[in-house]
């Protein structure tokens, strides 16, 4: 992955619309039931800062919809992009934009190819961080090397595998479905004792200081997934109530 790249800022850039794209996964009623709502917003600022007149900047919602939902305004943002009438897009992350890997590698070739810059945390972004299925093949490659690493997998020694190892010989079992097993285990027993999502959240940071760092990665990210679905089924439930009480 390169680093974002300072921001380079040309007439032709400031001829054209300069969109603020803001997600959140919740309705928020107020700026104060989300602070990274408040933080998106304030790109607005940065973009006058840069030259834009307020006129020719726009603001795209998409607030209540989870990264991986249907999504009106990231619809809108590329229709605007590809009819080339956007010279600058601001988000706070490259989340905000989207959660899948592949669809930003698309987004990132179509501003490239509209000359539209693509501005993320204040810096020019050209390549997509590394998928969290990449950081987390390369955590698992470095602590099957690291011998020195307590074994987080039960040793596999009974017979030999595919891999030719032979039998009777310790080594950490990479297997997805035994690294699955022993992370959700893990997680179904944080609820067992906090009850539910947002309190092992509260405690994840213990929880995840004695593991090996390919399951801490694993678990801290399906903490994060399943925050997102709490939020959601909240705002859902929520307005099934209102709608019941309305009745």
């Amino acid at each position: 992955m390169q680093s974002p790249r300072q921001l380079t800022i040309t007439p032709e850039h400031r001829s054209r619309l300069a969109v603020v794209y803001i997600r959140t996964a919740v309705m928020p009623d107020h700026l104060t039931d989300c602070p990274g709502l408040k933080a998106q917003l304030d790109q607005e600022q940065q973009a006058l800062d840069w030259g834009w007149p307020e006129s020719a900047i726009h603001v795209i919602e998409d607030l209540g919809k989870s990264g991986s939902s249907e999504r009106p305004g990231w619809h809108r943002l590329l229709d605007l992009v590809r009819q080339e009438q956007v010279g600058i897009i601001l988000a706070t992350d490259a989340s905000r934009l989207s959660r899948s890997s592949a669809e930003l590698q698309t987004f990132l070739a179509l501003c490239e190819r509209t000359k539209t810059l693509l501005v993320v945390n204040g810096a020019e972004l050209r390549d997509p961080a590394p998928t969290f299925l990449q950081v987390l093949s390369a955590d698992l490659r470095e602590f099957d090397r690291l011998s020195h690493l307590p074994t987080f997998f039960p040793s596999t020694g009974a017979r030999s595998g595919a891999s030719g190892v032979p039998a009777g010989t310790s080594q950490v079992a990479l297997h997805p479905d035994r690294f699955a097993h022993e992370v959700l285990a893990g997680l179904a027993a944080h609820f067992d004792r906090y009850g539910t999502i947002g309190a092992i959240a509260q405690h994840a940071p213990s929880l995840v200081t004695n593991l090996p760092r390919p399951a801490a990665r694993l678990l801290a990210e399906i903490l994060a997934l399943l925050g997102e679905f709490e939020e959601a089924c909240r705002t859902w439930r929520a307005k099934y109530e209102s709608r019941a009480e309305n009745c």
